[in-house]
């Protein structure tokens, strides 16, 4: 009989989540983390904008002030919400806002180098973030030298 009761306090007992500030993909995010849980999983995919991050183990959404009032509104009949390491940003629906793109002052034969250059890890078969990677940097590296003629960098 004892262990049924000790079974039962255990299913009513409220699990516990802990919400953080993270900062994921450039952009600041609410970072939710718990013990697997089914409930507590059924609720979290119903969330609009949340994600998995398997890399780091846990749920984000975007940092706004409406998505801190859903995970409270949502999760507060099923668990203990755990706010102590949220730091409260400025703006908050201001802080995701995308960054205007960087355009690059190059002439024609610099871009057609950097094209070049995009299409040689292509044809290898690189990975396409192996490839923006290499193209950015390589691009951060001719816009520094714009002033040198391309064919005489390494003289």
């Amino acid at each position: 009989m004892t262990y049924f009761y000790y079974i039962e306090n255990m299913k009513s007992a409220k699990q516990k989540i802990e919400v953080f500030n993270l900062e994921h993909k450039g952009k600041n995010q609410l970072g939710i983390k718990f013990k697997y849980d089914e409930d507590l999983l059924e609720i979290i995919r119903d969330l609009p904008h949340a994600k998995w991050c398997k890399t780091q183990r846990l749920w984000y959404l975007p940092y706004t002030t409406n998505n801190l009032n859903l995970i409270k509104k949502s999760f507060k009949d099923h668990a203990e919400i755990n706010l102590t390491n949220l730091n409260q940003l400025k703006n908050l629906d201001d802080s995701n806002a995308l960054k205007p793109k960087r355009t690059r002052d190059l002439t024609d034969a610099q871009r057609e180098l950097l094209n070049n250059f995009f299409k040689y890890p292509r044809g290898k078969r690189y990975s396409k973030s192996t490839v923006n990677t290499y193209t950015f940097f390589v691009a951060d590296f001719i816009e520094f030298h714009k002033t040198k003629n391309h064919r005489r960098i390494n003289q």
